[in-house]
């Protein structure tokens, strides 16, 4: 099944919550703790904040850098190039700056 419950804040601790929804939808239903999702694309897990931003700009730090690296071989001139910045490499941090701090 696709669908998964994280308990995010107190609902964490709260363990007749998690046996509730265990016993009525099944053990798969709650992942383990320490378990990571995607959602539209960004990693998130029920560990704190500062590491899921983390792990999520790091990694699209390293996408654009591989994509300017590609890009830096061409011949671009300067309007190119800032067309390539906005439309490319802006893009993947403005993304994730909507639902990460």
């Amino acid at each position: 099944s696709k669908t998964r419950c994280i308990p995010l804040g107190k609902a964490k601790q709260n363990t007749s919550l998690k046996t509730y929804l265990s016993g009525k939808y099944g053990k798969d239903l709650i992942p383990d703790i320490e378990s990571t999702f995607p959602a539209l694309g960004i990693n998130f897990s029920s560990n704190d904040l500062p590491s899921i931003v983390h792990s999520n700009y790091i990694s699209k730090l390293e996408k654009a850098t591989s994509l300017s690296n590609v890009w830096n071989k061409r011949d671009l001139t300067v309007y190119g190039r800032i067309t390539l910045i906005k439309s490319f490499l802006l893009s993947q941090f403005v993304y994730l700056a909507i639902p990460l701090p």
